[in-house]
């Protein structure tokens, strides 16, 4: 024996269908803990890889840094003379002499004389000097003689600058060596590159 079938009435379907219209479907919710988590990793590589660029960019600098300093000459080279110049004068008196603000105790001046006149006055002026304890004396050279310079006395006498370039190894002569300590180029006022300060030993 069959169970009869309950019949739907058209109001019931009609109450049916205006409940249906008005479900609305369940929206999936996002975990925020799982987007902060996605965030912060993808913060994170961000960071390392940019870390990893800014090593890189800092080992290229060092590198190039490094073969620069490789490339570049470790000293400029000195010339001897310039050595010689300098010798026994400390670094006081040294930027002292280069302003002319010290006091000359004697000097000679050597123009007009050949160079065998200006050798021996240059021994003879250094061991009078020391004989008398001087300390700093300047010798006067000149620049030498212009080629503009009609005086044939002069031109016939000595070349153009042969005192001032002969000056310096006079100095170095077994006579005076041990009476010098050191010698250099006068400040202008002085007369500049045509005269030389010499600084003698106590």
């Amino acid at each position: 024996m069959t169970k009869d079938k309950k019949k739907i009435s058209s109001n019931d379907l009609k109450l049916w269908y205006q409940i249906v219209d008005k479900v609305e479907p369940i929206k999936k919710r996002d975990n925020p803990d799982i987007k902060d988590q996605e965030q912060s990793s993808i913060d994170a590589g961000s960071i390392i890889s940019r870390d990893v660029n800014q090593k890189k960019i800092i080992k290229k600098k060092i590198s190039k840094d490094k073969a620069a300093i490789k490339l570049a000459p470790s000293k400029v080279p000195i010339k001897k003379d310039e050595l010689l110049k300098f010798t026994g004068i400390h670094r006081r008196l040294e930027q002292k002499m280069s302003r002319g603000q010290i006091d000359i105790d004697s000097t000679l001046d050597l123009h007009g004389m050949t160079q065998e006149e200006a050798k021996h006055a240059t021994i003879n002026f250094i061991k009078v000097a020391n004989k008398n304890n001087l300390k700093i004396i300047l010798i006067i050279t000149g620049k030498g003689i212009s080629n503009e310079n009609t005086n044939t006395r002069y031109k016939n006498r000595y070349e153009r600058g042969v005192l001032n370039k002969n000056l310096p190894a006079w100095l170095q002569m077994p006579e005076v060596r041990d009476y010098v300590n050191g010698y250099r180029y006068a400040n202008q006022k002085h007369g500049g590159e045509g005269a030389y300060y010499i600084l003698l030993k106590a």
